[in-house]
This record gives C-alpha cells, structure tokens and sequence, in this order.
C-alpha cells in the first residue's frame, strides 16, 4: 500500500459531476497502476482462499483451484483491498474479508 500517498500528489484533472460536485482523476488512477498497487495482497488472498478451502475431498480443492485459477477481473476483493488502503488500515484481516466476498 505504499504507493497510496502517490496517488494523492500526483497530477489529476477536474471533470463536473452532479450540480455542486467537482471529481478529480489522476493519471495514475488506470487499471494496470492499481493492479501493480494490490499485487502483493491479492497474492495473500489467493492463499486465504487455498487455506480456506484446503479438503481430503478432491472437488473442494477443485473448487479453490478454480477460483484462484480463474483470473478475471476479481472487483470484489480489489475493491476490499483498495478501500482498506484508503482507510490507512494496516493490519492483515483485509485479505480475510477479500476471499469472503470473492467466495
């Protein structure tokens, strides 16, 4: 989450929203750059999920393999984990509450 403060400083752009209400987006705000932020904690999220979900039983590893294994988007968690940085949280139950919304 060292890369938050960034975010913050770097250069953004004004665009109007509803009446009353001025946005402001970085450039530093794209896809890829939050993705190179997160990376490290949706690591730690895949092993929750792996963790969580390790069984004797064959299909329940099949399960976890799958959703790790996936890719896709994975919004959900991103977002826990974006807004736990936005909040200055600092602890490591963030990557537990990621893999409960990405089950």
């Amino acid at each position: 989450m060292s890369h938050l403060p960034a975010l913050a400083d770097a250069q953004s752009r004004a665009f109007q929203g509803p009446p009353g209400a001025t946005f402001y987006v970085s450039s530093l705000m794209s896809v890829p750059f939050l993705q190179d932020l997160i990376a490290d904690d949706m690591c730690a999220v895949d092993a929750v999920i792996r963790r969580r979900l390790a069984s004797d039983v064959a299909l329940v590893r099949n399960v976890a393999e799958y959703i790790v294994g996936s890719g896709g988007k994975r919004l959900r968690p991103a977002l826990v984990i974006l807004s736990a940085g936005a909040l200055g949280y600092q602890g490591n139950q963030h990557h537990e509450l990621a893999a409960v919304v990405e089950f």
